[in-house]
């Protein structure tokens, strides 16, 4: 199960499990945004998705690096 995060700016994030899904989601909001969210408060706002709705580039590929993209 993969985890998408839909950003009031338009972004969505993706991460193949909670952790990457915390790092991803928090990267973003501290370089774009400056703010700071707890590992809690980010999974409150992602939702579970079907490992299918994973852009290509995530699909399978455990060594690519998250922070390179944030929209499929």
């Amino acid at each position: 199960m993969a985890y998408r995060l839909s950003c009031p700016c338009t972004e969505l994030l993706y991460g193949r499990t909670e952790e990457e899904m915390v790092e991803v989601a928090a990267a973003h909001a501290r370089d774009v945004h400056s703010r700071e969210y707890t590992a809690a408060e980010i999974m409150f706002m992602a939702i579970s998705v079907p490992d299918s709705f994973l852009p290509d580039d995530l699909r399978g590929n455990p060594s690519s690096d998250p922070h390179e993209r944030t929209s499929p």
